[in-house]
């Protein structure tokens, strides 16, 4: 714990706590729907504040912009499936389950040209029922799909 005398003003605390609390809120709203990639404003909207001074106090808390996180956690959770799904070809229970949840995913199956070690496109098929899905309330992991 801090010792009063550490403290430069102990009325800036207030602030520095409502300030904190705005940008938690933008990084849970952020971390809940980053597959729908929402916008600025509705990202200010859930924190309750305005897209300027949500702008302002993510960087200063968190030092990048709240668009900055949202790229960067998108590319987080895609380098994590693509090293997963690099290892090994999905099983149908797993693309099941992905129709399940996303509603209508693209399929393509490539293959490794032994001459040129390249990869090359054989087929592509479009898979799910089409019915857009909700994002789930709670973000998985990859642990938590494939274990």
């Amino acid at each position: 714990m801090l010792s009063p005398d550490r403290i430069a003003d102990p009325v800036l605390l207030p602030e520095a706590a409502a300030d904190y609390d705005v940008v938690r809120r933008a990084i849970a709203h952020i971390r809940g729907n980053w597959r729908t990639q929402p916008e600025i404003a509705d990202i200010a909207e859930a924190a309750g504040v305005s897209t300027t001074e949500l702008h302002h106090l993510f960087r200063r808390w968190a030092g990048l912009t709240p668009k900055d996180f949202l790229q960067a956690l998108t590319l987080d959770h895609a380098r994590a499936l693509a090293t997963f799904a690099a290892a090994r070809p999905a099983t149908r229970a797993e693309l099941e389950e992905m129709a399940h949840e996303f509603g209508e995913f693209k399929v393509v199956v490539v293959e490794v040209c032994l001459h040129c070690s390249w990869n090359h496109m054989i087929a592509s098929y479009l898979l799910g029922d089409g019915v857009k899905r909700k994002p789930p309330r709670r973000q998985q992991t990859v642990e938590d799909i494939y274990g």
